[in-house]
C-alpha cells in the first residue's frame, strides 16, 4: 500500500493518481486464464494462450461463415499477413447471396473487433472498400494483443441484412 505524506505536493498526488489508475487498466487487460510468469501459484503460474481455444477459427484461404440469418455467407478470402497475426491486418472479404452469388455491392453497417475475454475493441474502426472484382478489402484490422480476437461483419444487400463473426487466436 502506497502512502501518501500528508502535505505532499500536489504534483506527487497527481502523480499517484494517475499510476493507480494506469495499474487498475492494464490488471483488467489480464485474460482470466493467464497467470505472471513465476507468480508462485504452482500449476497456474503458466500463461495459457488461446492456441487451444474451441472458440478460435483455423485460418484458411477462402474459409467461409454463413450469417446468423443464414441470408448471406461472407469468404474470408485471404488475409494479410495469413494467419491474421498481432498489429495490423488487412482481410479480402466476399459476401455471397443465399444461393452462392458475389454480391459486389453489399454495405457494410458494422465491422466489429472485439476481444470477449478483455471486454474491449480495437481503438481503430475497420472499413470495408469495393474492388473491381467483387470483393472487399477490410483494413485497418489492428488486433494490437496477444489473445481470441472477434471480427464481426454486419452487411445488407438490397432488402437483406445478416452478420457472420470470425474468430482468431492472435499471438498464441
Amino acid at each position: 500500500m502506497a502512502r501518501i505524506a500528508i502535505g505532499a505536493p500536489r504534483a506527487s498526488l497527481s502523480w499517484y493518481g494517475a499510476s493507480v489508475s494506469l495499474s487498475f487498466l492494464l490488471a483488467s487487460c489480464s485474460s482470466a486464464n493467464e497467470a505472471a510468469p513465476g507468480s508462485g501459484s504452482g500449476a497456474s503460474s503458466t500463461v495459457i494462450g488461446c492456441a487451444n481455444d474451441p472458440r478460435a477459427d483455423t485460418y484458411g484461404a477462402n474459409m467461409s461463415k454463413v450469417g446468423s440469418a443464414k441470408a448471406l455467407t461472407f469468404v474470408l478470402v485471404s488475409a494479410s499477413p495469413a494467419p491474421p497475426a498481432i498489429n495490423d491486418n488487412t482481410w479480402t472479404l466476399k459476401v455471397l447471396d443465399a444461393s452462392g452469388n458475389p454480391l459486389p455491392n453489399a454495405t457494410f453497417s458494422a465491422i466489429k473487433t472485439w476481444m470477449p475475454d478483455h471486454g474491449h475493441g480495437a481503438p481503430e474502426t475497420p472499413m470495408a472498400t469495393a474492388n473491381a472484382d467483387g470483393t472487399y478489402t477490410v483494413q485497418p484490422l489492428d488486433l494490437f494483443m496477444n489473445g481470441l480476437w472477434q471480427i464481426t461483419f454486419t452487411a445488407q444487400a438490397g432488402a437483406v441484412s445478416d452478420s457472420a463473426t470470425f474468430s482468431f487466436c492472435i499471438g498464441g
